[in-house]
């Protein structure tokens, strides 16, 4: 949402004076107050008693006098450089946007290297292999553009909500969570951005934790595409006392914003 600020003066005398943004008040008015775009929606504000409204931005706008119309000043505009920043947003990435290493959907089965979509009641989630005894290492993919609201150079962070699952009694043993984030121009692809954050552990089996990787973001502008590949390496190193299966819940890409 845009956050530009407006001023807003509502005068009752017809003697003119100019404000300090460069449109045209009456002496002896109400204090000019800023407020925010989104508490005033509809814009359509007015006084019975006042003799001149005035709405606009540092840049000009307009003021209305009762009974002699409107004028302008300057050029009324919102440009987003100028808008309120908004740090680390978060823009949702749904499970079904998620990809096998091949780029096709994923499968509702176990796939070998591979995550696979799992709908339980009300619930969709992406799953690693089933792990029993040994290390799994299971991938899953998706592509993200930044939007035109995105700040040049702003912070960029991936953010993973998952969990180690289990079933009977396995041991887990130092199982991780990692991404690489790449940008994509036309059919080739830079180093890896995501270098500052450590591959996430996991303190206890059967909890969420949302796992937040750092993003290089230096140069990144508006329109750039971002490939994020997600690797899960599961450890069990208890012979047949159980399982345990890294589950995904939908991932987020949090952004600096204008917007």
């Amino acid at each position: 949402m845009r956050k530009a600020l407006l001023f807003l003066a509502f005068l009752g005398l017809a003697t003119s004076a100019t404000a300090q943004n460069g449109m045209t008040l009456a002496p002896g008015s109400n204090t000019l107050k800023a407020i925010h775009f989104k508490d005033y929606p509809g814009l359509g504000l007015y006084s019975s008693s006042a003799g001149v409204m005035v709405l606009g931005d540092a840049n000009g706008g307009f003021s209305c006098t009762n009974g002699s119309g409107c004028t302008t000043t300057g050029t009324f505009t919102l440009a987003r450089t100028n808008l309120t920043e908004d740090a680390l947003q978060k823009y949702g990435i749904p499970i079904s946007a998620l990809q096998q290493t091949t780029g096709i959907p994923l499968a509702a089965t176990e796939t070998a290297g591979n995550f696979n979509i799992s709908v339980a009641t009300n619930v969709i989630v992406a799953k690693g292999e089933v792990t029993d005894n040994e290390t799994e290492a299971s991938v899953v993919q998706f592509q993200f553009v930044l939007p035109h609201e995105y700040v040049s150079g702003g912070d960029v962070t991936i953010r993973l909500p998952a969990a180690l699952i289990k079933t009977g009694s396995p041991t887990n043993n130092a199982s991780t969570l990692d991404i690489a984030v790449y940008e994509q121009t036309n059919n080739a692809v830079g180093s890896d951005l995501s270098t500052t954050t450590a591959a996430a552990t996991f303190a206890a089996l059967d909890t969420f934790y949302n796992k937040d990787f750092v993003i290089t973001a230096t140069g990144l502008v508006a329109g750039d595409v971002l490939n994020v590949v997600i690797t899960a390496t599961v450890v069990d190193s208890e012979a047949g006392a159980g399982t345990i299966i890294l589950n995904l819940a939908p991932p987020s890409v949090l952004l600096d914003v204008k917007g």
